[in-house]
């Protein structure tokens, strides 16, 4: 049988470097597309003020619609007992 052109994959702990060392097989460099995703991810912790904030203009949102709703309902308006005449 030929050799087979890819190598093995290395088992974790199977290294015949010295106990305690680290393994090379576990710690890769990161590629440039590692590193720009690493970059590009949005990491927002806004805790107990900025979750506050939020909270209040969420509702601050929630009245103005409320209002504008009520205020384009239809209203009763007097009208005239008579039309206008020809």
């Amino acid at each position: 049988m030929p050799a087979s052109p890819v190598p093995p994959i290395p088992v974790p702990g199977s290294s015949p470097s010295a106990p305690g060392s680290p393994d090379s097989s576990l710690h890769r460099t990161p590629s440039a597309l590692d590193r720009l995703r690493e970059r590009l991810v949005a990491r927002w912790d806004p805790g107990a003020k900025g979750a506050a904030a939020i909270a209040a203009a969420v509702l601050v949102v929630a009245v103005v619609t409320v209002a504008w709703v009520l205020a384009s309902r239809p209203h009763a308006i007097a009208v005239a007992a008579h039309g206008p005449s020809p």
